[in-house]
């Protein structure tokens, strides 16, 4: 006799989530969605040399990505001028200001 399947659940992960969004929401929605979002991956599934060299390469390029990245930051921030470098604080007032008032406002998300 061939085993019965497992019977669905009634939530999606997104349906699970905006249970927690809900004023008053119990504790165990929350831990309902967790455990949900944590559910066991089938490990026979897995390759795991394959998964091993691919976590390897994926970490090398990342390393040498951001090494250079950073690199290139610093000698770009370390030629800046007094004149740039009061032209990005204003970019940043201005960026400020209009979140502000956004808020202030409610004139939606930003």
């Amino acid at each position: 006799m061939p085993p019965l399947p497992l019977p669905r659940r009634p939530y999606k992960s997104r349906a699970i989530w905006d249970e927690t969004r809900k004023p008053g929401a119990s504790k165990m929605s929350y831990v309902r969605a967790v455990l949900y979002e944590l559910q066991p991956t089938r490990l026979s599934d897995i390759d795991i040399p394959a998964t091993m060299l691919s976590i390897r390469q994926n970490a090398s390029i990342l390393y040498n990505t951001v090494s250079e990245v950073t690199q290139i930051v610093y000698e770009f921030v370390k030629h800046l001028d007094r004149r740039e470098w009061t032209m990005i604080g204003a970019f940043g007032i201005w960026l400020y200001v209009v979140r502000f008032a956004h808020r202030v406002l409610d004139a939606g998300p930003m």
